[in-house]
């Protein structure tokens, strides 16, 4: 069995706890209390005074985000990026893992979306080196929603061969802007993933 460590810096991550019971999985016994202290933290890195609407207004954001994320089951894990936790919405960057299956440079390309049709241009994909995780694929697309508006998606996608496991990132939003502003933070994010074994010291 294979454990998922991040290397988050507290000033921009936030992670979203999912699949736990309150009280019995965590120190916090429950949802709002882990959301308060973790809006308490955020604005503790970012040199913010944790004035009362300002938590309020963090902690239902964080509940709402961690209540959407866990019931839409996108990935295993869900982080959010707050570039300005006062003046920007956040980013949300969803991480899964699953057992390697098939080729390792076509299910790398695949699970990159880098030969994906469902795009206004076609990806650029690039090789992306990972102390941890070694050589593998980040690809950015546009892709036309609903609404008619563009959005922009980074996916990245690696093989931990030692552990045969698959590792892909997904950060995506509408704000081409906000998420390009980003991506020296995302990355840095990425390069910090890693897999240890259940017995590994980490």
């Amino acid at each position: 069995m294979s454990w998922l460590i991040t290397d988050e810096e507290y000033e921009y991550w936030v992670e979203l706890p999912a699949d736990i019971t309150w009280g019995e999985d965590t120190v916090w016994d429950s949802e709002k209390e882990w959301a308060k202290h973790a809006a308490k933290s955020l604005l503790f890195f970012n040199d913010i005074p944790a004035k009362r609407n300002e938590m309020k207004r963090l902690t239902r954001l964080l509940i709402g985000a961690r209540q959407v994320y866990e019931e839409a089951a996108i990935g295993t894990e869900h982080f959010l990026y707050f570039s300005n936790p006062k003046e920007t919405e956040p980013l949300s960057l969803h991480l899964a893992t699953w057992p390697a299956e098939g080729e390792r440079a076509s299910t790398l390309r695949k699970l990159a979306r880098a030969d994906s049709t469902e795009v206004i241009i076609p990806p650029q994909t690039d090789v992306f080196e990972t102390e941890h995780l070694g050589s593998g694929l980040r690809s950015r697309n546009h892709t036309m929603l609903p609404d008619q508006s563009v959005s922009i998606n980074l996916w990245y996608a690696f093989r931990d061969d030692q552990r045969n496991m698959d590792v892909v990132v997904l950060v995506s939003s509408d704000e081409l802007g906000h998420l390009a502003a980003a991506e020296a933070h995302i990355d840095e994010f990425v390069r910090g993933i890693k897999l240890v074994d259940a017995y590994e010291e980490v």
